[in-house]
């Protein structure tokens, strides 16, 4: 497991920097990196008890969860997964659906944060959440990464190509094949966690509703 200062001395070995005189926000490069990683692969989950108010459908997420990425799965309070749809499907089952009380079965997710759901529970309930999250920044040189070990390198041949690439021409050029690495575990990280998904009944072989692209 690699820590930030052992992660920012290997990229200014790989930039020829070894003091970084010429390079010194090698940490703001790596968290940019494991963010980016983390949102490509989404390799990072997490369940919350999100709480409901009677007869509300509509809200927005990140006040109540600040790391939430993308909505993975939803499960109302009776243990049931919450189908996904969109606002139009929902308007053509029930015209009057943000109005209709009962336990949710169906949520919409619009935007960044945007949840809705159909029906509305009359009193206070829960949901648990599934979400796709964003990693902890990276502060003290103790901090390690929240990806797993062996795709930490890949931090380095990003945040190695970031701080060349304002340098423009051959040098960036020189650099391209580092981010072409990064990408690239990115994809087999994010690979195995579909795979994992998938083997766990958690994902159909199709992308996650959030994830299709409307055509």
């Amino acid at each position: 497991m690699l820590n930030l200062t052992t992660l920012e001395g290997l990229v200014y070995t790989k930039l020829n920097d070894a003091t970084g005189e010429y390079y010194p926000d090698a940490s703001g490069a790596l968290n940019e990196a494991q963010r980016l990683f983390v949102l490509l692969s989404l390799c990072l989950e997490k369940t919350v008890t999100f709480s409901l108010n009677g007869g509300v459908w509509a809200y927005n997420l990140l006040g109540a969860i600040p790391d939430f990425l993308l909505c993975r799965r939803i499960f109302n309070s009776l243990g049931k997964q919450l189908r996904p749809a969109t606002i139009a499907e929902l308007q053509s089952l029930n015209s009057s659906w943000q109005t209709t009380p009962g336990t949710p079965m169906r949520y919409v997710m619009r935007g960044l944060d945007f949840l809705a759901l159909y029906p509305q529970p009359a009193s206070a309930d829960t949901l648990n959440i599934v979400y796709a999250c964003c990693p902890v920044t990276m502060a003290s040189g103790s901090d390690t990464p929240q990806i797993r070990g062996s795709s930490q390198y890949a931090l380095v041949n990003h945040a190695s190509y970031v701080l060349r690439n304002p340098e423009g021409g051959q040098e960036m050029a020189k650099f391209k094949g580092y981010f072409d690495e990064f990408l690239a575990e990115a994809k087999r990280t994010g690979d195995l966690v579909r795979e994992r998904n998938r083997d766990s009944g958690l994902e159909t072989p199709a992308m996650p509703f959030e994830l299709q692209r409307v055509k």
